[in-house]
């Protein structure tokens, strides 16, 4: 694993702290902690990176999911993602992304053949 990669997961595990921490939806919070590592850098590499244009409305739909509306909360989530984004696009491997892929349908019990 890179530097920077490990980077990242450390910042997403820093990003999942600070939802814990500002929203009061149990469920959201629940769900952001039983993501795992590959599923985020899978909603990052398919989601995030694509849309990054978009990025006051994913910050509105997270935003709404954790019940938050503090300008200062919504800044430090852009912050966030921004950092992701940014990290995701340096790394910019496709075997990571394979990986990635492979992993997370192996956590959901999805069978699939890897390609060599």
């Amino acid at each position: 694993m890179s530097t920077d990669y490990q980077i990242l997961l450390q910042k997403f595990g820093n990003f999942k702290a600070y939802i814990k921490s500002v929203s009061h939806n149990q469920q959201v919070i629940q769900d952001y902690e039983n993501m795992s590592d590959s599923e985020f850098l899978l909603f990052g590499l398919g989601f995030l990176v694509p849309n990054k244009d978009k990025l006051d409305i994913i910050i509105d739909q997270i935003s709404s999911k954790l019940s938050i509306t503090e300008k200062e909360q919504r800044d430090k989530i852009r912050r966030y993602l921004e950092c992701f984004i940014d990290y995701l696009i340096q790394i910019n491997n496709p075997e990571m992304l394979k990986e990635t892929i492979f992993n997370v349908a192996t956590e959901k019990g999805v069978i699939i053949e890897q390609q060599k």
